[in-house]
């Protein structure tokens, strides 16, 4: 007959029912919130709302033009910003959007040689400029300039994918500066990230549209380039096929391209240019070439992921087992804070770990400065700056597992070891770490997992430099933003897929002999 444990102490008996009141609220919110979701779903009409993908130059702009055609006709209007590369790619793989605005007139091309354009206009004009900070800039009076000693770090958009980036690497290809600027180089995933470089102080100088430059804080334009180094810097506005003749998209459109928004696209820095003919030359956007082997770039990007990953939890590694042991073994005023800072990168967004990072260990930063001027070291757009991001979002990571592998070892093993005579550290060191090794291990392993799939953190404070930041994960990232990348970026992914399984395979395999050595 089976033993049936009943709780009749009213002192257990209250925070059992508390706990289960608790329980069923949450389950009955969820509900609530599942099925109101899909009654909204449900409800909402697809053609309430236009869905726009701009390119990031042109985001202060749009975001203008949309509040007053919101305000004229009573339809939402929702935007996506990013490097023209990605909301391309994203349109092309499913991504719901009626308007596209691009920054070059390649991924309007690439979109409507797959015959998702229903009608374009290239309209707008831009120009590049080289910006540099406001206060203490270095002496920029011609392009020549940027080859000065003083400049570590030119920022350009990422010149595979990003229009931005491509044509600050054609002029600067035709001005026979490129292959000498090359390695002072650091790419940013959009134009906008790249006047951030800037700002912070992280880079000395930076090659961005005239546009950004106008709303960017703390930076001035030393030099603009001449229009003849580059192919014409043109904005298509694409209605594409997706709106489906949807009135309103259809009238945003026409809004778009209305003498009035000319006004204010003018206002921010655009020129209007003349109408392009719709047909569409006989190319695409240049794609990478398919290859069977592993190419030379994602080799570097694999062995630098692996550098980076053992780096990082190698230098965590003794922090980790010393924070581990003193929340297993003390109790102590201000725990919950000392919880609360570790276990805090799991919850944050990688991104703002990143921000947080670049704004401290920036050349102007609070801690960069330090270092900078008096050891001369710098982190920002270094490997590293890969290892520091890697090092704060995996932490937590290894120290909840050795935690719990500390936590596993009877304390009155160290009482016995104490007892005769051992000091606290050579009990330590001969009977709770050996005890705890299999916990260790797989917290490292847990750690080095983390750091080999770490991108949000890393694009922050690293950037993505070929050879130099750009790990697996940015490998892949970058592949993405080229046209017909996705297909080579597999290889990676299936990598990337193979580690992780197998470093979280060791580590379970670790744990549960921790798990048997602590039951035998």
């Amino acid at each position: 007959m089976a033993h049936e444990t009943r709780i009749t102490d009213p002192e257990q008996l209250a925070p059992a029912l508390c706990a289960e009141a608790f329980f069923r609220a949450v389950c009955v919110g969820l509900a609530i919130l599942v099925s109101a979701g899909c009654g909204v779903a449900s409800q909402q009409k697809p053609r309430d709302t236009i869905v726009v993908f701009g390119a990031a130059s042109a985001t202060n702009a749009i975001d203008e033009l949309r509040e007053q055609f919101q305000q004229a006709h009573g339809v939402s209007v929702r935007t996506s910003y990013a490097a023209s590369s990605t909301l391309a790619q994203q349109i092309v793989n499913g991504a719901e959007a009626h308007l596209f605005v691009s920054a070059n007139v390649e991924w309007a091309d690439y979109l409507q040689q797959r015959g998702m354009v229903r009608q374009r206009r290239d309209l707008l004009t831009n120009r590049l400029v080289v910006v540099v900070p406001a206060d203490s800039p270095p002496r920029i009076d011609k392009m020549e300039d940027l080859l000065a000693v003083e400049i570590r770090h030119l920022a350009l958009a990422d010149t595979t994918a990003v229009p931005a980036g491509v044509y600050a690497k054609q002029a600067l290809s035709k001005l026979g500066l490129w292959d000498r600027l090359s390695d002072k180089v650091v790419a940013g995933a959009d134009v906008r990230q790249t006047l951030t470089y800037v700002e912070t102080g992280a880079a000395e100088a930076a090659i961005v549209y005239a546009t950004d430059a106008i709303v960017g804080d703390n930076v001035r334009v030393a030099l603009e380039l001449p229009a003849d180094l580059t192919e014409p810097i043109r904005y298509p506005i694409v209605l594409l096929k997706q709106a489906d003749d949807d009135p309103a998209a259809r009238a945003f459109y026409d809004y778009l391209n209305s003498p009035e928004a000319a006004a204010v696209f003018t206002r921010h820095g655009f020129s209007i240019g003349s109408e392009i003919p719709d047909q569409v030359p006989d190319r695409v956007a240049d794609r990478p070439t398919e290859s069977t082997v592993v190419t030379s770039a994602e080799w570097a990007a694999l062995r630098l992921s692996f550098q980076v990953a053992v780096c990082a939890a190698l230098a965590i590694l003794p922090f980790a087992i010393g924070i581990a042991y003193v929340l297993a073994r003390y109790r102590f005023r201000g725990r919950w804070l000392v919880e609360a800072v570790v276990n805090l990168p799991l919850v944050l967004p990688p991104v703002v770990t990143g921000y947080l990072l670049l704004i401290c260990f920036a050349p102007r930063g609070p801690i960069g400065s330090i270092l900078d001027d008096w050891f001369g070291i710098r982190i920002v757009f270094t490997w590293t700056g890969a290892v520091l991001a890697a090092m704060v979002v995996s932490f937590p990571l290894m120290v909840r597992a050795i935690r719990l592998a500390f936590q596993s070892v009877d304390p009155r093993l160290e009482m016995a070891a104490r007892s005769l005579g051992a000091s606290r550290t050579t009990t330590f060191f001969t009977v709770t770490l050996p005890l705890a090794r299999s916990g260790v291990i797989a917290g490292w392993l847990l750690a080095f997992a983390r750091s080999l799939g770490e991108f949000g953190a890393t694009i922050m404070i690293a950037g993505n430099i070929e050879g130099l930041t750009r790990t697996i994960p940015l490998e892949i990232y970058s592949l993405a933003n080229r046209p017909g990348g996705i297909g080579q970026s597999w290889r990676l992914v299936g990598l990337s897929i193979l580690l992780a399984c197998g470093a979280l395979a060791v580590s379970e395999l670790l744990e549960r002999r921790q798990s048997r050595h602590d039951s035998a």
